[in-house]
């Protein structure tokens, strides 16, 4: 994100992790929650639905003996494409935390660089890293 070559730039992110563990820390545990809640809704939700369609349509009540297998099948499939939906944004998560740690690790050296925060935005980031220093 910065240009820096590979071994320096994994040297960077290490230490924006390592500056900042509590933030990093809070992002991936939530982040693993919502994805395992995100994966199970989709899956779940899927595989009602696709019951509902097995279970009341004529066209394959005539043809299913039973609708476990049938059931069984969707969910895992529906489980797979939940899976790769919600990596994404598992790694989109990961990557707002970073882009936002290395903003704000820019102003902090530098007052006013903060290129991309909007004005609103860096005033109430300002108020809440004070109240979290004053212990409110």
């Amino acid at each position: 994100m910065t240009s820096a070559s590979y071994c320096g730039g994994a040297g960077d992110a290490i230490s924006l992790m390592l500056n900042n563990p509590v933030k990093i820390a809070l992002v991936a545990g939530l982040g693993v929650v919502f994805e395992l809640l995100g994966t199970l809704a989709i899956a779940l939700s899927s595989t009602a639905v696709c019951y509902l369609i097995i279970t009341t349509e004529p066209t394959y009540t005539d043809v299913l003996n039973s609708t476990v297998t049938p059931t069984v099948c969707f969910f895992l499939l529906s489980l797979s494409v939940g899976d790769y939906f919600m990596n994404l944004y598992g790694t989109s998560s990961d990557t707002i935390i970073v882009l936002y740690l290395m903003e704000e690790q820019a102003a902090k050296y530098v007052p006013g660089s903060s290129k991309h925060t909007p004005k609103e935005l860096a005033e109430f980031i300002d108020h809440f890293d004070k109240d979290i220093v004053d212990g409110k």
